[in-house]
Protein backbone atom coordinates (compact mmCIF):
# COMPACT_ATOMS: atom_id res chain seq x y z
CA UNK A 1 0.00 0.00 0.00
CA UNK A 2 1.48 3.27 -1.34
CA UNK A 3 0.91 7.17 -0.77
CA UNK A 4 1.11 9.23 -3.97
CA UNK A 5 4.83 10.18 -3.41
CA UNK A 6 5.73 7.15 -2.09
CA UNK A 7 8.31 4.46 -3.26
CA UNK A 8 7.93 1.20 -2.44
CA UNK A 9 10.83 -1.46 -1.69
CA UNK A 10 11.28 -2.59 -5.15
CA UNK A 11 11.40 0.86 -6.27
CA UNK A 12 8.01 1.94 -7.57
CA UNK A 13 7.12 5.30 -7.39
CA UNK A 14 3.27 6.25 -7.02
CA UNK A 15 3.14 9.65 -8.89
CA UNK A 16 -1.05 9.82 -8.87
CA UNK A 17 -3.89 7.64 -8.23
CA UNK A 18 -7.40 7.94 -8.30
CA UNK A 19 -10.39 5.25 -8.20
CA UNK A 20 -9.81 4.10 -12.12
CA UNK A 21 -6.44 4.40 -12.73
CA UNK A 22 -2.55 4.96 -10.85
CA UNK A 23 -0.07 6.44 -12.40
CA UNK A 24 3.72 4.84 -11.37
CA UNK A 25 7.26 5.14 -12.11
CA UNK A 26 9.80 1.74 -12.61
CA UNK A 27 13.02 2.20 -13.46
CA UNK A 28 12.34 5.80 -14.71
CA UNK A 29 9.76 4.71 -16.74
CA UNK A 30 6.16 6.18 -16.02
CA UNK A 31 3.31 3.67 -16.92
CA UNK A 32 -0.54 3.78 -16.49
CA UNK A 33 -2.28 0.93 -15.09
CA UNK A 34 -6.26 1.00 -14.90
CA UNK A 35 -8.46 -0.91 -13.43
CA UNK A 36 -10.05 -3.72 -15.56
CA UNK A 37 -14.41 -4.96 -15.37
CA UNK A 38 -13.63 -8.03 -17.40
CA UNK A 39 -13.54 -11.37 -14.94
CA UNK A 40 -11.94 -14.25 -16.16
CA UNK A 41 -12.49 -18.22 -14.94
CA UNK A 42 -9.98 -20.87 -16.07
CA UNK A 43 -6.24 -21.84 -15.66
CA UNK A 44 -3.49 -21.55 -17.57
CA UNK A 45 -1.83 -24.63 -18.77
CA UNK A 46 1.72 -24.34 -17.55
CA UNK A 47 4.59 -25.68 -20.00
CA UNK A 48 7.67 -26.30 -18.59
CA UNK A 49 10.88 -24.90 -20.71
CA UNK A 50 14.57 -25.55 -20.02
CA UNK A 51 17.16 -23.83 -21.60
CA UNK A 52 20.64 -25.76 -21.81
CA UNK A 53 24.41 -23.89 -21.63
CA UNK A 54 27.69 -25.41 -22.24
CA UNK A 55 30.54 -24.92 -20.51
CA UNK A 56 33.57 -23.29 -22.14
CA UNK A 57 36.87 -24.54 -22.53
CA UNK A 58 37.46 -22.22 -18.58
CA UNK A 59 34.58 -24.49 -17.37
CA UNK A 60 32.23 -21.57 -17.04
CA UNK A 61 28.75 -21.17 -18.55
CA UNK A 62 28.51 -18.49 -20.47
CA UNK A 63 25.15 -16.99 -22.33
CA UNK A 64 23.38 -14.00 -23.83
CA UNK A 65 20.07 -12.81 -21.52
CA UNK A 66 18.34 -9.98 -22.02
CA UNK A 67 18.12 -7.94 -19.02
CA UNK A 68 15.83 -5.24 -19.06
CA UNK A 69 15.04 -6.33 -22.29
CA UNK A 70 18.75 -5.19 -23.37
CA UNK A 71 20.82 -8.40 -24.41
CA UNK A 72 24.33 -8.25 -22.87
CA UNK A 73 26.36 -11.18 -22.21
CA UNK A 74 26.18 -13.02 -18.26
CA UNK A 75 28.42 -15.55 -16.54
CA UNK A 76 25.98 -18.01 -15.13
CA UNK A 77 26.58 -19.33 -11.66
CA UNK A 78 24.77 -22.59 -11.09
CA UNK A 79 24.68 -21.23 -6.75
CA UNK A 80 23.89 -17.75 -6.63
CA UNK A 81 20.13 -16.54 -6.18
CA UNK A 82 20.98 -13.40 -7.42
CA UNK A 83 22.08 -11.50 -10.65
CA UNK A 84 25.52 -9.31 -10.25
CA UNK A 85 26.48 -6.95 -12.36
CA UNK A 86 29.32 -4.29 -13.11
CA UNK A 87 28.19 -0.34 -12.97
CA UNK A 88 29.14 -0.45 -16.42
CA UNK A 89 26.64 -3.39 -17.67
CA UNK A 90 24.41 -1.43 -14.84
CA UNK A 91 24.85 2.33 -17.47
CA UNK A 92 24.61 0.46 -20.19
CA UNK A 93 21.19 -1.11 -19.25
CA UNK A 94 20.04 2.18 -18.20
CA UNK A 95 19.68 0.99 -14.43
CA UNK A 96 19.80 4.07 -11.77
CA UNK A 97 22.19 1.43 -9.41
CA UNK A 98 23.24 4.91 -7.12
CA UNK A 99 19.37 5.07 -6.17
CA UNK A 100 19.52 1.22 -5.09
CA UNK A 101 20.55 0.06 -1.56
CA UNK A 102 24.20 0.51 -0.94
CA UNK A 103 26.00 -2.45 0.51
CA UNK A 104 29.55 -4.46 -0.15
CA UNK A 105 29.60 -7.78 -1.42
CA UNK A 106 32.64 -9.99 -1.13
CA UNK A 107 34.13 -10.83 -4.85
CA UNK A 108 36.96 -13.13 -6.19
CA UNK A 109 38.97 -10.06 -5.92
CA UNK A 110 38.11 -9.04 -2.36
CA UNK A 111 35.32 -6.74 -0.88
CA UNK A 112 33.67 -4.00 -3.08
CA UNK A 113 31.08 -1.74 -3.18
CA UNK A 114 27.67 -2.94 -4.39
CA UNK A 115 24.01 -1.30 -4.93
CA UNK A 116 21.28 -3.58 -4.73
CA UNK A 117 18.30 -2.90 -7.38
CA UNK A 118 15.76 -4.87 -8.83
CA UNK A 119 15.27 -6.03 -12.39
CA UNK A 120 12.06 -5.22 -14.48
CA UNK A 121 13.04 -8.53 -16.60
CA UNK A 122 15.50 -11.41 -17.31
CA UNK A 123 15.03 -13.48 -20.20
CA UNK A 124 17.77 -16.68 -20.86
CA UNK A 125 16.98 -18.56 -23.92
CA UNK A 126 13.28 -17.43 -24.05
CA UNK A 127 12.34 -18.05 -20.24
CA UNK A 128 11.69 -14.89 -19.01
CA UNK A 129 11.40 -13.80 -15.20
CA UNK A 130 10.22 -10.06 -13.90
CA UNK A 131 11.34 -8.72 -11.07
CA UNK A 132 14.64 -10.14 -9.55
CA UNK A 133 16.85 -9.04 -7.73
CA UNK A 134 20.57 -7.87 -8.83
CA UNK A 135 23.52 -6.46 -7.19
CA UNK A 136 25.54 -3.41 -9.45
CA UNK A 137 29.31 -3.74 -8.54
CA UNK A 138 31.45 -0.63 -9.09
CA UNK A 139 33.56 -1.43 -11.90
CA UNK A 140 33.91 -3.30 -15.13
CA UNK A 141 33.87 -7.18 -15.69
CA UNK A 142 35.29 -9.14 -18.29
CA UNK A 143 32.06 -9.41 -20.25
CA UNK A 144 30.68 -7.00 -22.81
CA UNK A 145 27.45 -5.12 -23.44
CA UNK A 146 26.24 -5.68 -26.98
Amino acid sequence: MLKVGQRSPEGVLLIAADPKQAVVEINGQQQQLTLSRQIRTGYKKVTKSQVSIRRNQANQYITQAKLNGKRVQVLVDTGANAIALSSQQADFLGIDYRGGMPGIVSTASGKASSYGVMLRSVDVGGIQVSGVQAFVIEGGFLYSCQ
